[in-house]
């Protein structure tokens, strides 16, 4: 990990505050490019049959402030770039928070 956070911290300080990368990115994508490469691991149960899903939803925990966890989806994630998922990481906690997600964002994470 240290070599993966010191390009964090590198890319990072090319960026404004607002728009720095956070840990939790890196996390997401090695999961996300760990499934791509033992799709076999993105089984999903369908109709009681395993197969394997089309595409890479991830669920993270997310702690509300009144307590309690909710793990909400990030959909894509292999397909998303730095700044997308980002962007979608922020959104997420912003409504999970403000209790406005979306029901496929709470439903399994299996493809769409």
């Amino acid at each position: 990990m240290s070599r993966a956070l010191r390009w964090l911290e590198e890319e990072n300080l090319k960026r404004s505050i607002k728009d720095r990368l956070l840990p939790v990115l890196m996390l997401l994508k090695a999961t996300a490019r760990a499934l791509a490469d033992v799709p076999r691991a993105q089984r999903v149960l369908v109709d009681e049959h395993h197969q394997v899903a089309e595409s890479i939803h991830i669920s993270f925990a997310i702690a509300l402030r009144q307590g309690g966890l909710v793990t909400p989806a990030i959909h894509d994630v292999d397909m998303k770039t730095w700044d997308e998922l980002r962007e979608a990481v922020t959104d997420l906690i912003l409504r999970t928070r403000a209790n406005r997600l979306r029901s496929s964002e709470l439903t399994d994470a299996r493809s769409r």
